[in-house]
């Protein structure tokens, strides 16, 4: 069966939540294809923590954080393991880890 124009530009999923190891709830977005490379781009010219700062920038909705406001919270002390569920949050939804076809229908925290 083929797929229509409008399956293909209709975003897959539209939001997903990451529960923080201390409480609290990040909600997250999926990047585009664009986004996803610019990310990549930024890692490959400035180094890996820029191009995870750019990827929690653009998938971080509530709250929402500027690239500056990312890059202070990846200094703070004990900010490891939230950063990296985050990211790796985003990543799942986007499409952008080795296991992502393989969860993407399911809901992210499932």
């Amino acid at each position: 069966m083929a797929v229509t124009k409008d399956q293909l530009t209709r975003p897959r999923v539209e939001t997903g939540r990451v529960t923080l190891e201390g409480g609290g709830d990040v909600e997250i977005r999926p990047l585009s294809r664009a986004s996803a490379l610019r990310v990549h781009d930024i890692g490959q010219r400035d180094g890996i923590a820029a191009g995870e700062a750019m990827l929690l920038c653009l998938g971080m909705v509530d709250p929402a954080m500027t690239l500056d406001d990312v890059v202070q919270w990846m200094a703070t002390e004990g900010a490891a393991g939230d950063v990296e569920a985050v990211s790796r949050g985003i990543g799942v939804i986007s499409g952008m880890t080795a296991t992502s076809g393989k969860e993407s229908y399911k809901s992210p925290g499932e």
